[in-house]
């Protein structure tokens, strides 16, 4: 059996990667839970409820960006509309 370098794989790369503290760009279209209850002037809970019936529904589409908040990098949920 051989042994794989872990140094050279493409999995050791993505966790280097996903560790170095780096944050991700997010895509044009992409919107999180705060800015859409801020665009159609609902509070955050309610904004959220909405998110995750129309997730289930498969109306939506969420996707996890690593992004800057305040000094900490933290995990955001995006969503945006799928084509249908």
């Amino acid at each position: 059996m051989a042994t794989t370098d872990l140094t050279d794989s493409a999995l050791f790369a993505q966790i280097r990667d996903s560790l170095t503290g780096k944050p991700e760009e997010v895509p044009e279209g992409w919107s999180c839970s705060e800015q859409l209850a801020q665009i159609h002037n609902v509070g955050r809970s309610r904004m959220n409820e909405i998110l995750a019936t129309s997730v289930k529904q498969g109306i939506i589409e969420r996707r996890v960006f690593r992004v800057l908040r305040g000094d900490h990098l933290r995990p955001v949920p995006y969503y945006r509309a799928v084509n249908r």
